[in-house]
């Protein structure tokens, strides 16, 4: 297997990979509110997010068909949450891919979309925390701490989502495809759910990424072609997915998920970089 073949397989097996899903509904300030994971349903006609895992080629990170959105002032609730979907969208597949410099303008617009005077007295707070998260991915000069405030977002977005109402965690299936390819796709279905974990909230689907990530560790025939970078990403990658189930509150699931975050950009750039040469 190639270098670029490989990296490829990686990007994916990180969740890098897929189609723009459809944005969740909105949280509306009238919404009851959630407890124990689960969500306010979406708003009659709207779909739930879905991610469709597909390889994404070296040294292009997914999403590269999007932009950064800002919604234009005086847009509906749904607006505005299409455009935070859509903008965390962005920093997160590039923090995972390795590029977190490229997270610098969806967190740029992440800080624009909306003017605190202009959302429910009810949002403000988690708005105005969102924008100061976005502003750190913004400025950040390490992928450690790109991959720490990415996790934070997902944090800030399940507790406003919490108390105000908001998308319901993925129904979509653990893909059950043979051979090398089903194996990434199962580990980009888990990593998605690790998100929702964070940003419905739902420990249901945290557990359910963290089991399907620990039942598809990277096969042999990786971790032979990968060689040194490959060998030392799979063993932090292992001991990082282990621990997974034991956490329980939101700070605990997001540490967690930024040591994957750097854990997993860490290789894809160094794969990338290797493939250059």
């Amino acid at each position: 297997m190639s270098v670029a073949k490989w990296g490829a397989v990686l990007c994916l097996a990180a969740g890098c990979g897929g189609a723009e899903p459809t944005p969740a509904a909105p949280p509306q300030p009238s919404a009851t509110p959630v407890t124990n994971g689960a969500a306010a349903p979406p708003a009659k006609g709207e779909t739930e997010p879905t991610t469709a895992a597909q390889p994404t080629p070296v040294g292009q990170a997914a999403g590269a068909t999007l932009k950064p959105d800002t919604a234009p002032s005086g847009s509906s609730a749904q607006r505005r949450m299409h455009a935070h979907f859509i903008d965390a969208l962005l920093i997160r597949k590039a923090v995972i891919a390795g590029t977190p410099e490229r997270a610098a303008d969806p967190a740029a617009a992440l800080t624009k979309t909306e003017k605190l005077d202009e959302v429910p007295a009810s949002w403000r707070a988690a708005v105005q925390r969102m924008q100061e998260i976005a502003g750190r991915i913004n400025n950040s000069t390490s992928a450690a701490q790109a991959a720490g405030a990415t996790a934070d977002l997902g944090m800030a977005c399940g507790g406003c989502h919490q108390t105000q109402g908001g998308p319901k965690a993925s129904n979509e299936p653990l893909p059950d495809a043979a051979g090398l390819t089903g194996r990434m796709q199962r580990h980009a279905w888990a990593t998605e759910r690790l998100w929702e974990g964070l940003t419905v909230p739902s420990s249901e689907a945290w557990s359910a990424g963290a089991s399907a990530l620990s039942a598809s560790p990277f096969p042999p025939e990786i971790l032979k072609q990968g060689g040194v970078h490959g060998r030392s990403a799979a063993n932090d990658f292992a001991k990082l997915v282990a621990k997974a189930p034991t956490r329980k509150t939101a700070e605990e699931r997001a540490s967690l998920y930024a040591e994957l975050l750097v854990t997993c950009g860490g290789c894809h750039r160094a794969i990338n970089e290797a493939g250059t040469k």
